[in-house]
């Protein structure tokens, strides 16, 4: 259980975080390359700025998360929950949204490569503009 957890700019590439609770859990500025988080519970935690290309988050419970500033390029959050989560200035060029849930609060102000983005959910709007 690492709800709250503090991982700031941890070294976590590779790193096997499938079904886990992080709820909440500061997971800034960390090197999380290839790491997977797939089936995570992670509502509200704050991957702000982290480094995670190739990082797997399919079905991850994410809703209001904050990737603000991370480095997704090639990563996966398909069938996640990304209701009200925040991709504010991140790189998601070649990210698969496939069947993730997504509302209006889902924010892409300022993201880079959201006209390269892998696929988006089905019926959702990306914001191109």
């Amino acid at each position: 259980d690492l709800v709250g957890a503090e991982l700031t700019e941890a070294s976590l590439r590779r790193a096997d975080f499938r079904m886990s609770q992080l709820g909440a859990a500061k997971v800034g500025f960390v090197q999380a390359e290839e790491a997977d988080f797939s089936d995570a519970v992670a509502e509200k935690a704050l991957f702000e700025g982290a480094a995670a290309p190739r990082a797997q988050f399919a079905r991850a419970r994410l809703a209001e998360s904050q990737f603000n500033g991370a480095r997704l390029v090639g990563a996966s959050f398909a069938k996640a929950d990304l209701v009200g989560a925040s991709f504010k200035d991140a790189a998601v060029e070649g990210v698969d949204f496939t069947g993730a849930l997504m509302d209006v609060a889902t924010d892409f102000t300022g993201a880079i490569g959201v006209d390269k983005v892998a696929a988006w959910p089905a019926g959702y709007s990306p914001p191109l503009g």
